[in-house]
Protein backbone atom coordinates (compact mmCIF):
# COMPACT_ATOMS: atom_id res chain seq x y z
CA UNK A 1 0.00 0.00 0.00
CA UNK A 2 2.83 2.59 1.21
CA UNK A 3 4.45 3.98 -2.23
CA UNK A 4 8.22 3.09 -2.72
CA UNK A 5 11.00 5.02 -1.30
CA UNK A 6 10.94 7.85 1.41
CA UNK A 7 7.69 7.06 3.44
CA UNK A 8 7.09 11.09 4.01
CA UNK A 9 7.62 14.15 2.26
CA UNK A 10 8.11 17.75 4.45
CA UNK A 11 6.60 20.64 2.76
CA UNK A 12 7.11 23.72 5.20
CA UNK A 13 5.20 23.05 7.96
CA UNK A 14 3.27 19.84 6.45
CA UNK A 15 4.27 16.53 6.58
CA UNK A 16 2.71 13.83 3.73
CA UNK A 17 2.61 10.33 3.08
CA UNK A 18 1.70 8.54 -0.02
CA UNK A 19 0.20 5.30 -0.93
CA UNK A 20 -1.29 3.27 -3.19
CA UNK A 21 -4.98 1.34 -2.63
CA UNK A 22 -4.71 -1.90 -4.49
CA UNK A 23 -9.05 -3.00 -4.74
CA UNK A 24 -9.47 -6.22 -6.32
CA UNK A 25 -12.99 -7.53 -7.16
CA UNK A 26 -12.63 -11.38 -6.34
CA UNK A 27 -16.39 -12.31 -7.46
CA UNK A 28 -16.91 -13.28 -10.85
CA UNK A 29 -20.06 -10.51 -11.30
CA UNK A 30 -19.10 -6.76 -12.13
CA UNK A 31 -18.90 -4.80 -8.14
CA UNK A 32 -19.22 -1.57 -7.28
CA UNK A 33 -16.97 -0.08 -4.59
CA UNK A 34 -16.35 3.14 -2.16
CA UNK A 35 -13.36 3.98 -0.35
CA UNK A 36 -13.44 6.60 2.45
CA UNK A 37 -10.41 7.36 5.03
CA UNK A 38 -11.36 7.73 9.29
CA UNK A 39 -9.10 10.86 10.41
CA UNK A 40 -8.16 11.18 13.77
CA UNK A 41 -6.79 14.54 13.46
CA UNK A 42 -7.39 17.70 11.11
CA UNK A 43 -5.37 16.27 7.81
CA UNK A 44 -6.10 16.91 4.05
CA UNK A 45 -7.06 13.29 2.46
CA UNK A 46 -7.10 13.30 -0.92
CA UNK A 47 -8.33 10.06 -2.87
CA UNK A 48 -7.74 9.61 -6.71
CA UNK A 49 -11.41 7.80 -6.88
CA UNK A 50 -13.89 7.22 -3.98
CA UNK A 51 -16.64 5.74 -5.88
CA UNK A 52 -16.18 3.20 -8.69
CA UNK A 53 -17.50 -0.31 -10.49
CA UNK A 54 -14.76 -3.12 -11.33
CA UNK A 55 -15.55 -5.88 -13.94
CA UNK A 56 -15.30 -10.03 -12.54
CA UNK A 57 -12.27 -10.04 -11.32
CA UNK A 58 -11.21 -7.04 -12.15
CA UNK A 59 -8.56 -4.48 -9.90
CA UNK A 60 -8.04 -1.32 -9.71
CA UNK A 61 -4.76 1.27 -7.86
CA UNK A 62 -5.99 4.49 -6.64
CA UNK A 63 -3.60 7.15 -5.46
CA UNK A 64 -3.97 8.14 -1.35
CA UNK A 65 -2.57 11.14 -0.28
CA UNK A 66 -2.52 12.19 3.29
CA UNK A 67 -0.95 15.68 4.47
CA UNK A 68 -1.13 16.95 8.10
CA UNK A 69 0.63 19.94 9.91
CA UNK A 70 4.04 18.83 11.61
CA UNK A 71 2.51 19.73 15.26
CA UNK A 72 -0.49 16.78 14.58
CA UNK A 73 2.27 14.46 14.13
CA UNK A 74 2.56 11.88 17.36
CA UNK A 75 4.06 7.74 17.38
CA UNK A 76 1.11 5.97 16.18
CA UNK A 77 -0.96 8.32 14.74
CA UNK A 78 -3.09 6.25 11.76
CA UNK A 79 -5.87 6.48 9.89
CA UNK A 80 -8.47 3.89 8.81
CA UNK A 81 -9.29 3.19 5.38
CA UNK A 82 -12.71 1.46 5.04
CA UNK A 83 -13.66 -0.52 1.57
CA UNK A 84 -17.36 -0.79 0.95
CA UNK A 85 -18.75 -3.11 -1.87
CA UNK A 86 -22.65 -2.79 -3.11
CA UNK A 87 -23.38 -6.03 -1.25
CA UNK A 88 -22.49 -4.04 2.04
CA UNK A 89 -19.53 -5.90 3.04
CA UNK A 90 -16.91 -3.10 4.31
CA UNK A 91 -13.26 -4.23 4.69
CA UNK A 92 -11.40 -2.03 7.48
CA UNK A 93 -7.82 -1.38 7.04
CA UNK A 94 -5.20 0.41 9.00
CA UNK A 95 -2.92 3.28 7.45
CA UNK A 96 0.24 4.31 9.60
CA UNK A 97 1.08 7.59 9.21
CA UNK A 98 4.70 8.26 9.54
CA UNK A 99 6.69 11.53 9.95
CA UNK A 100 10.58 12.01 10.87
CA UNK A 101 11.81 11.69 14.56
CA UNK A 102 12.48 15.09 14.93
CA UNK A 103 10.28 17.74 12.95
CA UNK A 104 10.87 21.75 12.98
CA UNK A 105 7.52 22.79 15.13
Amino acid sequence: MRQPGVPWVIDGARVRNQFEVHVTNKSSAPARYRLAVQSPVAADVRLGQTDFELAAFGDVRIPLVIALDASETRPGLGFVLDTRDDSGTTRRQWVQFVAPPRLPR
